[in-house]
């Protein structure tokens, strides 16, 4: 889920033939995003302006601004 005026960017998605996992990267330069990662045993990060978020398996949101970034991760 992205929100109005949100700017993001795949930087890489690479398949892992040995577990069938993928490695995906993103880059968030501004705006919010909301993702539901399932845990394969691959990688998800996302790039901010002032921070990296990774995760393996689970739900958050990514806020991006010029100069912070907040994490949330909400109980399900």
């Amino acid at each position: 889920y992205l929100r109005g005026n949100s700017e993001l960017r795949l930087l890489r998605s690479d398949r892992i033939p040995q577990t069938d996992s993928v490695n995906t990267r993103l880059q968030l330069p501004r705006g919010r995003s909301e993702s539901r990662v399932r845990g394969s045993g691959g990688r998800f990060e996302i790039d901010t302006p002032a921070a990296v978020t990774s995760v393996r398996g689970t739900h958050f949101r990514v806020n991006a601004a010029a100069a912070r970034a907040s994490i949330d991760c909400p109980l399900l």
